[in-house]
């Protein structure tokens, strides 16, 4: 047979072309028919096809029709793939029960006890040594698992894969309860095993309860039995969270040894040293807490009962290898029913004799009615007696308050009025629990302590720098607000706020600097005598340095105690980093801009708001140094025309032009109106510039201006000299004030000089 007519006949088998099969039926010879498919690699021969495609009817015709030593062949043979399966395994995968019989069919019509095992395909098994009977059950298809079954039933279910997992265990698994019946209510024996351990009585939860009943009558053994992990079927019961199982484990007769045999099931811990009540404190659904009270119960009655015989402590007083009761466990799963339950049943001894703190461990998961339990339960002094009572050992020592931002401020205010001590107890780090609420954020809680006691903020002077690094805005704002003269205190400590601060956004930093507490803190120095601006360059917090560069009157003029002035920083980073240059270049800061007597504020920049009318600005500092400027060169241009002496009337000549002091007084005046005139020629200029050169000629404005007032208090001196010199006394003391007023004036502008 060709290539192209092969390819054709499993076309067919994949579309059911009828027409198609019965020419090839009638034409081609029965070998044909044993052809691998040709399209796939020659994995699949023309039943595997048809299952595959459920193509009913075509298989149907092409069974009756073919020889059945042909038949048997085809559905006998496994695919050549990693898998290794047969036409019934395919049927079974595929879920149709009408192909499945219809191919168990073939079969039921010969003798099928005079077959030998190999020559049954439904015991065939695949790669993984699964049956058809497994695949069935796998998909969860009982109608046709029992189909299957039916062939060889007593065979089939003493089968197992190579994980051990046999067909009962994957029916109770996979929901199929009618063949986990059959096979419990037949006569011969099967095979319980299943894969890791597990039994069918362990998965019992989910079937029914028929197959449950079954199971505790035919196999109580398997109560016993635990997994190479310790796993018990209780664990397994639990993890389920089904309850009605537990009422028919319950129903059993209650003899000493079955009494016995289940105190020994309730305390039995799996690796991790769990037992099942630890389980069940883990995992919350609805009816995991009616199953731990069931448990306790039925364990109560049991242990009373055989109590001369067996002496064990209690399964829910147990710890497990990290050192957790139930207790612990349902409240780090914040289980918070099943641990007032649990406490319901011995609260001293559960809370007393804990490994670790279970009042800390119901604060910190919030837990709050079993914090209220504990608390009202137990006296003050035995608390204050015991610190164990109260404190974490493993978490550094922290103490309930440490941990309170977990709870409610109904529960926070509880722990304050019962264990006021410990608002100022530190742990074995020194924390105190105001440092942890700041930490964490917890304004209410910041508020809750300070007002409890106020001097908690002595004990904890820098608590409020966690809640800057973290940008917790409302726990800050609770500290300024709550905390007595927090201005003051950050004063004190030569630190803010501002240097501390962290957030993510842009509109956050603006939001907190708007703070008028806050805003006054701007250009504070802290011990290093570094300003805010200098933290935040130095921590390479661009959106924060961008909010103060842009706030008004931010100096940058400060130096710190290196000598550096934010300034200097700026420089240095955004000659390393582009984007602070483009940050700078952005909102019109040019950072190597080196000024005398104008320090780089925002308000210099050209920014400043008719509204701010600040006189620093540039266009209020143009419009002062004009009007000084004006006024200078004015004087001094018409002192230049009223002479000290006057004029000859005869030549026009000044009558003291031949005294020394005359032509310094002429020089002087020249002077200062030239400085006067430049310094408005300055201004004038700077109207028609960008910023910074536009603040650079208003700077060099100032200092020209500076010579002007020199030159014209030299002039008014040399001219009064020169006016009384007939005079001895006088004239000297005229010029000895106008000497040291001028030295005067000169110090105060070197001492501004020096400061900025």
């Amino acid at each position: 047979m060709e290539g192209d007519e092969t390819l054709l006949l499993h076309i067919a088998a994949r579309y059911g072309d009828m027409d198609y099969l019965r020419q090839a039926l009638a034409t081609q010879p029965t070998e044909d028919f044993f052809t691998l498919s040709p399209t796939d690699g020659g994995h699949y021969n023309i039943v595997h096809v048809a299952v595959l495609a459920l193509q009913e009817e075509f298989l149907r015709e092409l069974l009756n029709k073919l020889p059945p030593w042909a038949v048997h062949f085809l559905v006998s043979q496994q695919d050549i793939t990693e898998y290794s399966l047969n036409a019934i395994h395919y049927a079974a995968l595929r879920g149709d029960v009408e192909i499945v019989k219809l191919l168990l069919d073939v079969y039921r019509t010969s003798a099928v006890a005079e077959l030998k095992l190999g020559e049954r395909p439904w015991l065939a098994v695949d790669a993984k040594g699964r049956t058809a009977l497994h695949r069935a059950l796998e998909q969860a298809k009982e109608e046709c698992a029992l189909e299957i079954m039916g062939m060889d039933m007593e065979v089939l279910c003493n089968m197992v894969d190579d994980k051990g997992t046999s067909p009962l265990l994957e029916a109770v698994r996979r929901k199929c309860p009618r063949v986990a019946v059959k096979i419990l209510t037949c006569d011969h024996a099967y095979s319980t095993s299943g894969d890791d351990g597990l039994t069918p009585l362990d998965l019992a939860p989910n079937s029914t309860e028929e197959v449950c009943r079954l199971l505790l009558k035919k196999h109580p053994e398997m109560l016993k039995k635990a997994d190479k992990y310790g796993i018990t079927v209780l664990h397994v019961w639990v993890r389920i969270g089904v309850l009605w199982p537990f009422h028919l484990l319950l129903e059993q007769e209650s003899t000493s040894a079955w009494r016995k045999d289940f105190i020994d099931l309730l305390c039995a811990t799996e690796v991790g040293g769990n037992n099942p009540l630890h389980v069940a404190a883990s995992i919350y659904n609805e009816e995991t807490i009616q199953i731990a009270k069931l448990l306790v119960e039925a364990y109560v009655k049991a242990y009373e009962k055989e109590k001369g015989e067996i002496v064990r402590l209690s399964p829910w007083m147990r710890e497990n290898s990290n050192g957790d009761t139930p207790l612990m466990k349902a409240l780090i799963s914040r289980h918070e029913e099943l641990a007032l339950y649990l406490l319901s049943l011995d609260l001293e001894s559960l809370v007393y004799y804990e490994t670790k703190c279970a009042l800390y461990c119901a604060v910190s998961h919030g837990c709050d009615q079993a914090v209220e339990k504990m608390l009202t339960s137990i006296d003050s002094e035995t608390f204050k007696r015991r610190s164990g009572l109260v404190k974490n050992s493993d978490n550094h020592g922290e103490n309930v308050l440490h941990a309170a931002s977990n709870c409610t401020e109904r529960t926070a205010l509880l722990l304050m009025d019962r264990l006021p001590w410990l608002v100022n107890e530190p742990d074995d780090n020194g924390k105190m629990p105001i440092d942890t609420a700041s930490e964490v954020g917890t304004a209410w809680l910041i508020e809750l302590l300070l007002k409890k006691d106020p001097s908690s903020i002595t004990s904890a002077p820098y608590a409020w720098t966690y809640a800057c690094k973290n940008g917790h805005l409302a726990a800050i704002d609770a500290f300024m607000k709550h905390c007595p003269d927090f201005r003051k205190l950050c004063f004190e400590l030569s630190d803010t706020p501002l240097h501390h601060i962290k957030f993510r956004a842009y509109r956050e930093y603006k939001e907190f600097i708007a703070m008028p507490m806050i805003e006054e803190m701007k250009n504070v120095v802290d011990s290093e005598g570094a300003t805010p601006l200098h933290r935040a360059i130095a921590c390479k917090d661009i959106i924060f340095t961008e909010v103060l560069l842009t706030t008004d009157g931010v100096d940058r003029s400060i130096k710190d105690k290196k000598g550096k002035t934010a300034t200097d920083l700026l420089i240095e980073i955004c000659d390393q980093d582009g984007e602070w240059g483009g940050m700078c270049k952005r909102i019109g800061i040019n950072p190597r801009l080196k000024t005398t007597y104008i320090r780089p504020t925002k308000l210099n920049l050209g920014r400043a708001t008719a509204q701010q009318g600040s006189a620093s600005s540039p266009g209020e500092m143009r419009s002062t140094l004009s009007v000084v400027a004006a006024l200078l060169a004015t004087l001094t241009f018409a002192a230049g025309f009223t002479l000290p002496g006057g004029f000859n009337s005869d030549t026009g000549n000044a009558i003291l032009s031949k005294k020394a002091s005359f032509i310094v007084f002429i020089l002087a005046d020249t002077y200062a109106m030239c400085c006067a005139m430049i310094v408005l020629f300055c201004l004038i200029w700077s109207m028609v510039c960008d910023n910074d050169k536009s603040l650079l000629l208003i700077d060099r404005g100032v200092v020209i201006l500076m010579q002007s007032l020199y030159g014209t208090l030299l002039a008014f001196m040399t001219g009064v000299y020169t006016y009384l010199t007939s005079r001895c006394g006088l004239p000297f003391l005229c010029l000895s004030c106008a000497l040291l007023w001028g030295f005067r004036l000169i110090g105060r502008s070197c001492t501004s000089c020096s400061i900025n």
